[in-house]
């Protein structure tokens, strides 16, 4: 290649087409709206959502105009090289399931940019349709979530021999009197839906000693619980409150929700 050919793939700019640069940026901002509002109606991440999202179009949108620009000379696309080399970027990604998103963003803006907008708009929309039908028939939606010691399968270190007597027996007249439901009925781990509470509040016990147990329970309608194995470590600070009083109340409750169990059997 001789210097002429040289000169002229580094000083030779095409021009941007203002029409195509405008579809373009609609093209992308549509896509990325849609990708956020999918994130935020279908995501199951931790984290706000909401606030994780609000700069995705703004992404898409920067990512279609680095695009353009770059394609239009082959200096710049050099000098980009150049410049991203010395950035690092330390935005905390907490799940994969943001990359995803992040990726599905910077997919967006990468086809728009080089003006594919056929093939970028059909790969999103297959995208998030696939999202879609994960979450509608793929995806395990519970009730509540119970952080599970285990205690048949797995030594816990933090139980004391008489609490994991004691925790192995209650467990076991649980689901002989009232029925499996979760590996870990007495677990201190766990949540539920608001509206679970709301619905069964009026059959729960005076005493606050196993709320776990008093929720799960009295409703004649079986509830999805999801198990999720947990290590039981020594206790940091203070001492355990179990005494005879408390086992008194939780045979009581174990009893009750028994009586209502039988009497729904019934009617």
């Amino acid at each position: 290649m001789n210097k002429q050919n040289i000169d002229f793939f580094i000083n030779e700019n095409i021009q941007i087409d203002l029409q195509n640069f405008v579809i373009s940026l609609i093209c992308v901002s549509i896509l990325s709206l849609l990708i956020q509002l999918f994130y935020i109606r279908f995501s199951s991440t931790l984290s706000n959502r909401i606030q994780f999202s609000k700069n995705f179009v703004i992404l898409g949108i920067a990512t279609c105009i680095v695009i353009m620009i770059v394609k239009s000379s082959l200096a710049l696309s050099l000098g980009l090289v150049g410049a991203l080399s010395i950035v690092r970027f330390r935005a905390a990604i907490k799940e994969p399931e943001e990359l995803v998103y992040l990726f599905l963003i910077i997919a967006a803006g990468l086809g728009c940019g080089a003006g594919q907008l056929g093939i970028t708009v059909v790969g999103i929309i297959f995208a998030l349709l696939i999202i879609l039908a994960y979450s509608v028939f793929l995806k395990r939606h519970c009730d509540a979530v119970v952080g599970s010691r285990n205690l048949f399968k797995k030594k816990q270190k933090g139980l004391r021999f008489y609490r994991l007597i004691i925790s192995i027996l209650l467990i076991i007249i649980v689901n002989i009197l009232l029925g499996f439901r979760t590996s870990d009925p007495m677990s201190g781990f766990f949540i539920f839906k608001k509206k679970i509470y709301l619905k069964n509040k009026k059959f729960l016990f005076n005493r606050g000693y196993k709320i776990l147990l008093d929720l799960i329970y009295p409703s004649r309608k079986k509830l999805k619980i999801l198990d999720i194995n947990i290590d039981f470590k020594s206790r940091g600070a203070g001492s355990s409150k179990i005494n005879y009083k408390i086992i008194y109340f939780l045979v009581l409750i174990i009893i009750k929700k028994f009586f209502l169990r039988v009497s729904n059997i019934f009617k």
